[in-house]
């Protein structure tokens, strides 16, 4: 397994999980930090969902770091990776009544809630099931640009094949 097959199963929970609520746009790996430049269809933009990692380190006793100097390599290592997964959606940036307000706040807040239900089941009983992870945090983003979304901070455990066998 890679980094792209430890993350693309959470990304494909949210993102199906999302859609069922109605909620429209690109579910992507990102490279780093996604640019939010527009979200609503009349400025050409769209929604977009992702999942990026941030960073990932040496965790025999998971979620901690290990502290200690790095071993030789001997084959499987046990590693965390922490992925920032996320979804934004075409909210009102400027003057709008609070009625449209209220109704970005439900359905960006109802995103979020759907998001996290997802990302859970995918570790309890879907395709990461029997994986350890922790859920770090939830932070709301935007307005900005049009978009208004949340960001969900994980870490999941990984096995790392520092040395692969040769054939």
């Amino acid at each position: 397994m890679n980094f792209e097959e430890a993350m693309q199963p959470i990304l494909d929970c949210m993102c199906v999980a999302l859609a069922e609520q109605g909620w429209e746009g690109n579910c992507c790996l990102h490279p780093g930090v996604p640019a939010f430049d527009s979200c609503c269809p009349d400025s050409g933009g769209g929604g977009e969902a992702w999942a990026r990692l941030v960073n990932a380190y040496p965790s025999t006793t998971f979620p901690q770091e290990n502290i200690r100097e790095s071993a030789a390599c001997t084959g499987a290592q046990l590693w965390a990776l922490v992925i920032d997964i996320g979804a934004v959606r075409c909210v009102c940036d400027d003057i709008c009544d609070c009625g449209k307000k209220a109704a970005n706040a439900s359905a960006v807040l109802a995103d979020a809630e759907t998001a996290l239900q997802a990302i859970s089941c995918c570790f309890t009983s879907g395709p990461c099931a029997d994986i350890e992870y922790r859920i770090t945090q939830l932070t709301m983003i935007g307005p900005d640009g049009g978009c208004g979304g949340f960001r969900i901070e994980l870490v999941r455990q990984y096995v790392f094949n520092c040395c692969p066998p040769t054939p």
